[in-house]
């Protein structure tokens, strides 16, 4: 199983990143895609061809970005779970910090459990940390409706820039499973776009230090091996990250 995870900064550069989708999606490389802050208008337009099921959470309608996850369709879609963590206004913007799952069944006969999150960002590691909480107890709950040793695969936008948080996130994951981090930076302070984060504060700074993080991975299985790339791209400040699970 291949699956990519990219934030879409709100399709910030709506082009370039709707070029790029519909070269992921053409091509079928990925059996799954998690996208955090995509506009709901634009979801339809990535995936012309219609080669995968469109999971996310429509019951609010806006202009923001939202979590979701394509799932190629030769996987049988067994139930989807949807958790709004929170929703955070600022002066322009609305985030929606969430997480969509999707339980299914592959050609192989195995169940996986998929889920595309996106944590609250910069001071809220407290947050954070209760909100994994909540991942692993809705994980839990969709494992013993539906199959108790099913392939869990969770990743996203964490939003984890402080340090020692990944030890941190480690110490509450269960010990059922294991984080996967890339060793290349995700996102990059310097291609947040203008007017965000205390008035261009965050910016600013980093045109004088660099401030690049890891912030966007997965957890799994702790038995599974799997490979981590990160794809080095402009079309959002953060970079599309590859996993590989091998059997």
């Amino acid at each position: 199983m291949k699956i990519l995870t990219l934030n879409c900064q709100r399709a910030h550069h709506k082009i370039a990143l709707i070029e790029f989708l519909l070269k992921v999606t053409k091509s079928e490389e990925y059996d799954a895609i998690f996208l955090q802050e995509i506009p709901q208008e634009i979801i339809g337009d990535v995936d012309p061809h219609n080669l995968y099921n469109h999971i996310s959470d429509r019951s609010i309608r806006t202009t923001n970005g939202r979590v979701a996850l394509l799932l190629k369709k030769e996987y049988e879609i067994m139930t989807t779970d949807h958790c709004l963590f929170e929703r955070q206004k600022t002066e322009y913007k609305e985030y929606f910090f969430e997480l969509i799952s999707v339980v299914c069944r592959g050609q192989d006969s195995k169940t996986y459990i998929l889920s595309s999150l996106h944590m609250p960002a910069y001071l809220h590691f407290i947050r954070r940390i209760g909100h994994l909480r909540k991942v692993l107890w809705r994980i839990k709950k969709l494992k013993k409706q539906n199959h108790k040793d099913s392939v869990v695969v969770t990743g996203g936008d964490w939003n984890s820039v402080f340090p020692l948080e990944h030890n941190l996130l480690s110490l509450t994951l269960d010990s059922r499973y294991k984080f996967i981090f890339g060793r290349q930076p995700t996102v990059s302070a310097s291609k947040i776009e203008p007017g965000l984060f205390w008035n261009n504060f965050v910016k600013k700074v980093s045109s004088i230090i660099k401030l690049d993080y890891v912030v966007d991975f997965f957890f799994i299985n702790r038995k599974m091996k799997a490979q981590i790339s990160v794809i080095e791209s402009d079309v959002s400040d953060h970079n599309p990250v590859a996993l590989i699970i091998k059997d």
